[in-house]
């Protein structure tokens, strides 16, 4: 019983082993069946994947095919026709040429018939090629026949050539040519397709470009200025526009006679149907009595005081200028003359210009200021107004113009635009509006003065003033040449002739060649000993506060040595840089004016507007940056028609620019062509060089 339980026992057991084994197996094959499966699917959609790819590409080449033109294709065409036509030729000329080798050759022995039976065969299409088109020639041949026809002779040109002696490049390149020509021929030949036939047109001439005059592109008024001489004076005493009270006051300040800007300019402001007006005119030439003067008689009659005119200048020592020029003339009018300037606390000018309270009005008829003080009034002061005005004078207009000064123009024009009538005024203007009578525009009413010493022609920079019936006087021997042709070169002068420098007629102008820029000291303190004595009041430019205050410090050494020579021992020499304090700058001007100093250096502070009396001679130790600091420069003498030398010391590296900007037509000069003259100076080791060189090197 143990024994057949235990064999049952064991016969299941073994049972259950063979199962297990048989469903490991059957799963096994389940999942080896199952990454068949999927192996297959991949593959599949790697095959259909790579089949959709070949078929979107075929797609596309259809795509691309449908949209070639019908040009391309039939030269695609014509391309396939010319090569199995070239092909077949090429195969005839064989056969042709093997045929004639095996009737004149004997067979060799044991050859196969089959190879005579090829041949027979070739002979036979090669007897049939020609045939065939011979007969087909007498029927018109299609328009592609034609080009391919041409492009056999191409070829057959090009296969001429490259037999040649000519090099590779060279045959290609007349290959190339060539068929260029015979495609171009070609095409000439087609016909135009029905409706595309080309437009006629005009044969070709050599004409030039439209010559459009550059005077046309100017206002009338800019193209044609109101030009006066120079060297025109008149006595004041005939200019009968003048108060009597204003006579008088001329008689006693000693002016008899006006210069030409001032004959030319005082009637138009007097006159009250002129406009605005732009003045060019040299410095020194009296520009500003010519404005001051109508100011002060068209104001004289006022009854309240107003801000009825204001004066902007670029510096405070014009300012100061212009102010004593205006209390001088209008002693005894009662008008009060007020300035404004960065130098002083903007509290302390508020109470010299307005009353304390804000309805008082104004304090001042006149306002001289800088451009940047007036627009600091016109923003915070109380009280402070244009609605009065009736004259806005711009004195060194290109300079101010070509700074923006916290845009002082907008502000400025923009305020007196903006003023308006007060309220009174405003229903007297709707009574008049009512009745059909037109009130000028707010602003209208202001008189417009422009003035510098070298005016420029652009009416773009001028639009931002907003001028009314504007005219312009040129003080020049000549008018100036507005060149009509509109070549390269005539713009190029006509860029320069835009801008108007003109220069004294009183003014004589010499220049100094240095061979050797470390020798620079040495031929200024050359030529300073060749000026007759008493040393004449001399003005010496420089580029730089450094330059001044080195080369002032070299004269006063220079003149102070014991040893020096007698001319330089009477030199008083003064410094005036953007550097040195007001206070000082003052006493240096008051000194050099009373003759107490002979010697002024500076840097070009002192280059614009300034009036210093008895200045005869004015040296440029370092040439200008431009043409019109150089006209700025030499304006400081030969002033109010006395004579004046202008001296430049002048580098052999800066002598093209000097001979073709300063002496070229840019500048209108009557009083004679720039001088040149060479130094002789001492040798080293000689004469007073000795001096020199110990106080330069210690």
């Amino acid at each position: 019983m143990e024994d057949s339980l235990s064999e049952a026992i064991e016969r299941r057991r073994g049972e259950v082993k063979g199962n297990g084994r048989k469903k490991r197996k059957r799963e096994k094959v389940e999942v080896e069946s199952g990454e068949e499966g999927k192996r297959e699917e991949e593959g599949r959609s790697e095959k259909r994947l790579k089949k959709e790819k070949k078929e979107r590409k075929k797609e596309m080449k259809k795509h691309k095919n449908r949209r070639k033109s019908n040009v391309e294709v039939q030269e695609e065409v014509e391309e396939e026709a010319a090569a199995v036509e070239s092909d077949a030729r090429a195969k005839a000329q064989f056969e042709d040429a093997g045929e004639k080798e095996t009737k004149t050759s004997t067979p060799l022995i044991g050859e196969p018939p089959q190879p005579k039976k090829k041949e027979k065969k070739k002979k036979r299409k090669s007897e049939t090629g020609p045939v065939s088109t011979e007969a087909s020639e007498p029927a018109p041949p299609p328009k592609h026949l034609s080009i391919l026809e041409k492009l056999r002779k191409v070829k057959e040109k090009v296969s001429s050539a490259s037999t040649s002696t000519t090099t590779p490049a060279d045959a290609d390149a007349t290959a190339k040519d060539t068929e260029a020509r015979v495609n171009n021929e070609a095409r000439e030949q087609l016909p135009a397709p029905a409706g595309l036939e080309p437009i006629p047109q005009p044969p070709l001439t050599n004409a030039t470009k439209p010559q459009i005059p550059l005077s046309s592109a100017l206002p009338a008024w800019l193209a044609n200025p109101i030009t006066v001489d120079p060297s025109t004076t008149q006595p004041f005493s005939e200019i009968t526009c003048i108060s009597q009270r204003l006579h008088s006051r001329l008689s006693a300040l000693s002016i008899t006679s006006a210069f030409a800007v001032q004959s030319a300019t005082i009637p138009l402001l007097l006159s009250p149907d002129a406009g605005d007006i732009c003045i060019s005119a040299a410095t020194g030439s009296g520009k500003t009595l010519a404005y001051v003067l109508p100011i002060v008689q068209a104001l004289s009659t006022r009854v309240v005081t107003r801000l009825r005119a204001v004066i902007v200048v670029p510096t405070r020592e014009l300012v100061s200028q212009v102010h004593a020029v205006a209390r001088s003339l209008s002693t005894g009018t009662g008008l009060k003359i007020g300035t404004a300037v960065g130098s002083k606390a903007l509290s302390l000018e508020q109470a010299q210009l307005v009353g304390e309270d804000s309805n008082s009005g104004s304090k001042i008829d006149v306002l001289v200021c800088t451009p940047g003080r007036l627009v600091e009034h016109i923003k915070t002061t109380k009280g402070f107004t244009l609605k009065f005005l009736k004259w806005l004078v711009i004195d060194e207009a290109d300079r101010l113009l070509a700074q923006s000064f916290q845009e002082w123009v907008s502000t400025l024009i923009g305020e007196i635009e903006r003023v308006d009538a007060s309220a009174q005024e405003e229903k007297l203007s709707s009574i008049l509006e009512d009745l059909g009578i037109r009130r000028k525009p707010p602003g209208s009413r202001v008189r417009k003065v422009i003035l510098s010493a070298t005016m420029t022609r652009d009416a773009g920079k001028l639009s931002d003033l907003k001028l009314r019936k504007p005219s312009m006087i040129a003080v020049e021997s000549e008018p100036l040449p507005i060149s009509d042709v509109n070549t390269k070169t005539n713009r190029e002068e006509q860029d320069l002739l835009d801008e108007t420098f003109t220069l004294p007629p009183t003014l004589q102008e010499l220049l100094l060649p240095i061979p050797d820029a470390s020798l620079k000291p040495l031929h200024l303190l050359t030529y300073l000993q060749t000026l007759p004595p008493p040393t004449p009041q001399a003005i010496i430019f420089t580029s730089s506060n450094s330059t001044a205050t080195r080369l002032s410090t070299l004269l006063s050494t220079f003149s102070s040595h014991p040893a020096a020579p007698s001319p330089a021992a009477s030199w008083v020499t003064k410094c005036i840089t953007s550097e040195t304090p007001r206070k000082q700058r003052a006493r240096c001007i008051r000194a050099f004016t009373k003759g107490e100093a002979s010697i002024l250096v500076c840097s070009d502070l002192v280059a614009r507007g300034l009036d210093i009396e008895n200045v005869a001679v004015v040296i440029n130790y370092e040439v200008p940056a431009s043409v019109r600091g150089y006209v700025h420069r030499v304006g400081r003498t030969a002033r109010a028609g006395r004579k004046g030398m202008a001296v430049s010391l002048v580098e052999e590296k800066e002598a093209g620019w000097f001979r073709a900007k300063i002496g070229g037509r840019g500048v209108v000069r009557s009083g004679g062509a720039i001088e040149k003259r060479k130094l002789d100076v001492p040798a080293k080791d000689m004469g007073w060089r000795g001096v020199y060189e110990e106080v330069l090197f210690g």
